[in-house]
């Protein structure tokens, strides 16, 4: 009964928490990436055609092969609900991976609850220290918007946690096949990355266990299909082109990560090894295994780059986010098991199952920039936008670019390429960077739609009740958030 209350305690306190995150962060979102606009871009397919892309279209490009299920929930969602999909696209990047840091300060548990406070003083030390570096899970939608590994991250460890909660071998062996087949549909690396961690995990009881023969044949049976459900995925090798694209990021990068990944196997080998000699749980030691299989696969993606030619710096310097997490916790671990015993100040008592859910909390404020920007102008514009598109769609889609001075510029080309079906992956695409300030325009877009009417002769046509216009294109060069707009003719 008690530990069913426990159980119970920590799961209402992590939800508070999560609750509170979103109260506090949800009404802004963190990012002003161009990449909001792809992945907005395949979440309005899915709610425009209910289906997967037929083929790749220049609208879509090459999100027409992206793993989809990420941008088909948010479809799914507001559907359901009625909310904004941009809403819950910002909203769900940002509170789902929280559930991550609830899920390993369960795991990062010691079995002195003396030992919960001087363990949170040490994760707040190493996370405010990684915050600066940006390798933290969590950041993936702060300032870029890594989307799908946001989700897909979250997912890996959410489920290598209660997969490696399964005593029955075979029982785990098939639910680590399905999901992995199913985690590689939000992000494949997510999926290669929670294969490594089970099957790192099975080597492990393997070798410590009485019936060697039996479990290393389990293991081999469980390694050949986890390989089948990564190499034979239908989105594996499109994300092997994906991964070529390098973003500018350069050699320091890759061995940065590199770096760190041999970092948090010094730290997830010194878990393991406490475990093994009575002083740790069994918890913190699977925590472990979790940081060693994502360093391999880190280490096999710098490989494949320079040993291979695939791949790019750009694609390692990706697994620095969760490898930098977990980093953190292990170090957390081992640093605070050590400062409680040296200095009994720190033995703070805690009511134990309040503990992961003040982790998420310390986590939140850590990871999320504490001030963002406003979503209220950018839905009621996009609103707006969806509700004209909806009445006259032959009149914009695949010719109308986006101008609203209200929202940041790379704002409007997200809804331009998303709701306006702007070509965003062809000179279309440039010509719309170049109304927002970058590269020289093309002329291949006909009209855009602003809440300002421009100059005389410009408009072509009002729409009410939304109050927005439809502007000749040769009537505008450049509008940024509080910019009037200029003739170019």
């Amino acid at each position: 009964m008690n530990a069913l209350f426990n159980r119970a305690g920590w799961l209402f306190w992590g939800a508070a928490a999560l609750l509170i995150v979103v109260f506090v962060y949800g009404s802004h979102h963190y990012s002003i990436s161009g990449d909001v606009g792809w992945h907005y871009a395949l979440v309005e397919h899915f709610l425009s055609n209910g289906a997967l892309p037929a083929h790749l279209s220049g609208h879509l490009g090459p999100m027409g092969s992206y793993p989809p299920a990420a941008h088909a929930g948010v479809a799914a969602l507001s559907n359901l609900t009625g909310v904004a999909p941009l809403q819950i696209m910002f909203v769900s990047a940002l509170v789902i991976p929280m559930i991550s840091y609830l899920l390993l300060a369960r795991l990062a548990l010691a079995r002195d609850v003396g030992q919960d406070f001087a363990f949170l003083v040490c994760l707040v030390a190493m996370l405010v220290l990684f915050v600066f570096t940006r390798q933290l899970h969590g950041r993936e939608t702060v300032h870029t918007f890594y989307f799908a590994q946001s989700i897909g991250d979250a997912a890996c460890v959410v489920t290598f946690v209660l997969i490696s909660n399964l005593n029955r071998l075979w029982l785990r062996v098939f639910a680590t096949v399905v999901s992995v087949f199913a985690i590689g549909w939000l992000y494949n690396l997510s999926a290669i990355r929670l294969g490594a961690a089970i099957l790192l995990l099975q080597a492990v009881e393997t070798a410590l266990a009485a019936d060697k023969g039996v479990r290393l044949s389990v293991l081999a049976i469980a390694t050949t299909l986890v390989l089948g459900a990564i190499f034979l995925h239908p989105t594996f090798a499109a994300m092997v082109g994906n991964a070529s694209y390098n973003a500018g990021a350069g050699g320091g990068a890759a061995l940065g990560t590199v770096a760190l990944a041999t970092a948090v196997v010094v730290a997830g080998c010194a878990l393991l090894r406490h475990w093994l000699k009575g002083g740790g749980t069994w918890g913190q030691a699977k925590l472990g295994v979790l940081g060693i299989a994502l360093a391999v696969t880190a280490w096999g993606q710098f490989l494949a780059l320079y040993g291979l030619g695939m791949g790019s710096a750009y694609a390692v310097k990706k697994h620095s986010l969760l490898l930098g997490t977990a980093l953190c916790f292990a170090t957390a671990i081992l640093a605070g098991e050590r400062l409680a015993h040296a200095r009994p100040f720190f033995r703070v008592p805690f009511w134990r199952p309040a503990t992961p859910a003040i982790a998420v909390l310390l986590a939140a404020v850590i990871i999320l920039p504490w001030g963002g920007y406003p979503d209220r102008a950018l839905l009621d514009y996009d609103a707006a936008v969806r509700s004209v598109v909806a009445r006259s769609p032959g009149d914009l889609m695949g010719k109308t670019g986006s101008l609203e001075t209200g929202i940041w510029p790379t704002m409007n080309f997200a809804i331009a390429t998303a709701l306006l079906g702007m070509d965003g992956w062809s000179e279309n695409g440039v010509d719309q960077f170049a109304l927002i300030g970058i590269g020289q325009p093309t002329g291949t877009l006909s009209y855009i739609l602003s809440r300002q009417s421009g100059a005389d002769g410009c408009m072509v046509r009002r729409y009410e009740p939304e109050n927005l216009y439809l502007l000749h294109r040769r009537c505008v060069v450049s509008l940024s958030p509080g910019a009037k707009p200029t003739s170019y003719d």
